[in-house]
């Protein structure tokens, strides 16, 4: 999968994230569902197994889609990752891409 293909991916992941954590929170308030009850955890549950799906697709080993998910929320917080004499700030989809990337090219010097 080249990387248009994976950015095209990951920002339909990040629209469908997005999307259930809203009618989940609107679930939540104006129905009055539990976070914890049946139908609003298998939504979690379904947010993801889509998640790991993903990963798998775009060769995410390091688990960096869920970084970018719960620890940087999305880009709303960014954060900084430190890959020997770099600094990448994860605060988009593209920097997720990048961080793959660089990740792949140490795994193959590595491997050399």
């Amino acid at each position: 999968m080249n990387t248009h293909d994976k950015l095209e991916l990951l920002n339909k992941w990040s629209a469908v994230i997005n999307e259930s954590d809203r009618l989940m929170e609107a679930a939540h308030k104006h129905l009055g569902l539990d976070y914890e009850g049946k139908l609003l955890s298998n939504i979690d549950i379904l947010k993801d197994e889509y998640t790991k799906t993903v990963m798998k697709l775009i060769d995410d080993q390091d688990d960096l889609l869920y970084f970018y998910w719960l620890d940087c929320e999305m880009g709303k917080t960014p954060q900084k990752v430190y890959l020997h004499d770099e600094i990448i700030v994860c605060e988009s989809l593209d920097s997720v891409l990048k961080l793959l990337s660089c990740l792949e090219f140490m795994e193959l010097k590595r491997s050399v």
